[in-house]
């Protein structure tokens, strides 16, 4: 069949609510659209007299980080959220969690089975919507490794 396009709905994204050796992998509903970890990098500027008025700089850290998008997702009878949704919002520092306490496991799997764990921290909750739109919600995950 040959190499294919991979849709972003089709890569799942989880959160890890056990411990690294007895993980319970926990899917993250509601999310819209892409969400692939990008690298931020920052350069030290290493310009000096001698550069002839060109900038130059060197890369001195990389930052990894990925923004989950979606909606909230919470049963109308029972008041039930999201495992996941929940699970990140847990562990965010806005919920009182400090230091070592917020890192987590997060996982996402391909179609072809790809499966890539990374742990960081997050910040997650709603987001504003318009009168007639759907209540948004987001999870930005910075990884430390």
């Amino acid at each position: 069949m040959g190499l294919q396009f991979i849709p972003a709905r089709l890569v799942p994204w989880e959160i890890n609510t056990g411990t690294e050796g007895t993980p319970n992998w926990v899917d993250i509903k509601g999310l819209d659209g892409s969400a692939w970890p990008t690298p931020e990098v920052e350069e030290m500027d290493t310009t000096d007299n001698d550069s002839g008025g060109i900038y130059s700089s060197v890369p001195i850290e990389v930052k990894r980080k990925v923004t989950l998008k979606g909606f909230i997702y919470e049963d109308p009878d029972t008041g039930a959220r999201d495992a996941g949704q929940e699970a990140c919002e847990a562990a965010s520092p806005d919920s009182g969690n400090m230091g070592y306490n917020t890192l987590k496991q997060f996982r996402y799997t391909t179609p072809g089975g790809t499966a890539t764990v990374r742990k960081g921290w997050c910040r997650a909750g709603a987001t504003d919507g318009g009168r007639n739109d759907k209540l948004g919600w987001e999870c930005e995950i910075s990884f430390v490794e």
